[in-house]
């Protein structure tokens, strides 16, 4: 099997890059079939991931943050390699709903010897999301964390908390219809969260209960406040103590299909569009992915 290392340069603000030394080093002494791979523009993960997958049996390594993977998931689904990611993001989340300790000592190494595990993917009409998707306020926050992060000297892990900041001043909801299965729901939205993995936003938790192995999908919908509701929502929101709130549900399903009579943003771990109609679906262990091995 090879060892494909797909690496963003300028994921983590450059953090990526300082895994190549020690990737070079490790997979040296532990596989003798590896190759080094640097994305150069937005997408290229995925072409580089089919190119390989196409040809023979990889573990592919993302190497980079949560918008990497989803790059690599886009290119690896439907085949039979599997993922495995090394955290060099502003945020990792997806590696946390795997894996929840520590996982940055000796994780190159612990990686490489991991071992798989069935996991679920979403698909979001014709794209497939590994961790957390969202529509709405949340989206929007997105949007402005990904500008944010690139200011020098602002910490990639604020970027999501300031992004949610910039974006109270507007405060738009959005008129939706929302099918969860047979359950139909109507109304003006501030945010919906379509949750496979329990962290998104450097370990906010929106949906408290999401595993990404039990295929099924996660839903947090929450309706139209004012600033300050969204001012008490967040630090509950943030810890995933939001639950009970005014104006707030949770959800399970396994199909959700979202028309909004505006474009409304949309959130693709981490990665944002705008569109007014979305479908969600969940493929039960669609993946696998490595778990690193013990330290």
């Amino acid at each position: 099997m090879k060892h494909l290392f797909v690496v963003n340069p300028v994921a983590g603000k450059g953090r990526a890059l300082g895994f190549v030394e020690t990737i070079r080093i490790e997979a040296a002494v532990l596989t003798d079939d590896y190759e080094i791979v640097f994305t150069e523009y937005p997408g290229h993960a995925t072409e580089i991931v089919k190119e390989h997958v196409g040809k023979e049996q990889c573990r592919v390594y993302s190497v980079g943050g949560d918008g990497t993977v989803n790059e690599i998931v886009n290119g690896l689904i439907g085949s039979s390699s599997t993922l495995a990611v090394i955290p060099a993001g502003s945020g990792n989340d997806y590696l946390r709903s795997i894996y929840e300790d520590d996982v940055y000592e000796s994780i190159v190494s612990r990686t490489i010897r991991g071992i798989e595990k069935p996991i679920d993917v979403v698909k979001v009409n014709d794209r497939c999301c590994a961790n957390v998707s969202s529509m709405g306020l949340d989206a929007e926050a997105a949007y402005m964390a990904n500008k944010i992060k690139h200011i020098p000297l602002i910490p990639g892990g604020l970027s999501y908390i300031l992004g949610l900041v910039v974006t109270l001043i507007k405060c738009k909801s959005y008129n939706m219809k929302i099918t969860m299965d047979s359950e139909v729901i109507e109304g003006r939205m501030l945010a919906v969260v379509v949750a496979n993995g329990k962290y998104y936003g450097n370990k906010i938790m929106p949906a408290p209960r999401a595993d990404i192995s039990d295929g099924i999908l996660d839903i947090c919908l929450i309706r139209k406040k004012g600033r300050l509701e969204i001012l008490k929502l967040f630090p509950r929101y943030i810890k995933g103590k939001h639950e009970g709130l005014r104006g707030i549900t949770f959800h399970r399903c396994n199909h959700v299909h979202i028309i909004s009579t505006d474009s409304v943003p949309i959130n693709l771990d981490g990665e944002v569009t705008r569109i007014d109609e979305a479908t969600f679906d969940i493929l039960p262990g669609a993946l696998q992915i490595v778990v690193p091995a013990e330290k």
